[in-house]
């Protein structure tokens, strides 16, 4: 009888806590590294050379619609934040893509000067505090075009 007393003021405290915190806030990110190779499954981000200053864009829909970009630090990371009321973010993982718009000669003069880097997005729930992130990280880069 004491073990279902202490279980039913748990929930209570708990459904009450609940009832008094701040409403959550959801966001959308997306986020990830761009190296500087064809073919970015086996990297070992310790050895292979990263891609800074590359563009790289959200693009959405059979007509490859920009929705935003970003350009990648000196680590070749890039971080993405989008308004969760954004007409694609319902879709945005099975619609959208990365794409990075620099070639890769840019980073490394024996790859190919026209060819550049494509990649479907994952999605991840992140919580951070109070704020609830919708997470997108790319697939995986591979060469395109």
């Amino acid at each position: 009888m004491a073990f279902r007393a202490i279980f039913v003021a748990i929930v209570c405290l708990l459904v009450s806590a609940k009832a008094v915190s701040p409403t959550l806030v959801r966001g959308i990110r997306i986020l990830g590294h761009v190296f500087c190779t064809v073919d970015n499954i086996a990297v070992d981000p310790l050895h292979t050379p990263t891609f800074p200053n590359a563009t790289v864009v959200l693009q959405c829909g059979s007509e490859n619609t920009t929705i935003v970009s970003a350009r990648t630090n000196n680590a070749g990371a890039f971080h993405i934040l989008l308004d969760p009321s954004i007409s694609v973010a319902s879709s945005i993982e099975s619609d959208c893509r990365l794409v990075v718009t620099t070639p890769l000669a840019n980073c490394n003069a024996a790859l190919s000067p026209t060819r550049t880097l494509s990649s479907e997005l994952l999605f991840l729930l992140t919580l951070i505090g109070d704020v609830v992130f919708d997470t997108y990280v790319p697939r995986r880069f591979m060469l395109k075009g």
